[in-house]
C-alpha cells in the first residue's frame, strides 16, 4: 500500500495527502487492494460504516474566509 494506514481492533483508516490526480488514483488503488485482501481472507467490509473525509486549509483576505468554488 502506498497510503498511510492506522488500525485499532476491528477498525482501519487509510489516508493520504492528495496533491495531484495521481495521488487520488493511488489512494483508490489502495482501497481496491484492501477490498481484494478482505475478500481473500473472508473478512467482511461494511460499506455502511465507511466514510470519506476531506480536510482542507481555509484561506482568508483581511480576516474574511475565501469561498470555495462551487462543485460541478
Amino acid at each position: 500500500m502506498d497510503s498511510n494506514v492506522a488500525s485499532f481492533a476491528d477498525e482501519i483508516k487509510i489516508y493520504k495527502y492528495i496533491k495531484s490526480p495521481s495521488n487520488a488514483e493511488s489512494l483508490q488503488g489502495d482501497l481496491r487492494r484492501l477490498e481484494t485482501r478482505a475478500e481473500a481472507s473472508s473478512l467482511i467490509l461494511s460499506e455502511n460504516n465507511c466514510i470519506f473525509q476531506r480536510i482542507t486549509t481555509f484561506y482568508s483576505v483581511k480576516n474574511k474566509a475565501l469561498p470555495t468554488p462551487p462543485k460541478k
